[in-house]
């Protein structure tokens, strides 16, 4: 850890979970209920009764529950990794 006391003690290559980064993107701000079928994730397409399920609503992670949650806001989660130890990798090659 440099001695900056972030993963102090943690072996080369143990296994570490993710951080959990989230907010708001204001740029999101109508609604899509009036499409009757859309594409969602990497090309998987949903039908009509399948988006009234999840209209208007965004899935995101929640940490705190380790699940996922439905939010009637539109937002953005991204997961940042924290593999401090294979900075020790990088450096010895």
């Amino acid at each position: 850890d440099d001695g900056r006391g972030i993963d102090a003690g943690r072996e080369i290559l143990s296994f570490q979970e993710g951080t959990i980064v989230s907010g708001f993107d204001d740029n999101d701000t109508g609604d899509i209920s009036s499409l009757s079928s859309t594409q969602y994730g990497f090309g998987d397409t949903l039908s009509s009764n399948q988006w009234g399920a999840i209209n208007g609503k965004k899935w995101i992670f929640d940490a705190s529950s380790k699940g996922a949650q439905k939010y009637d806001w539109w937002a953005y989660v991204s997961a940042r990794p924290r593999n401090i130890a294979f900075n020790y990798i990088v450096r010895a090659a």
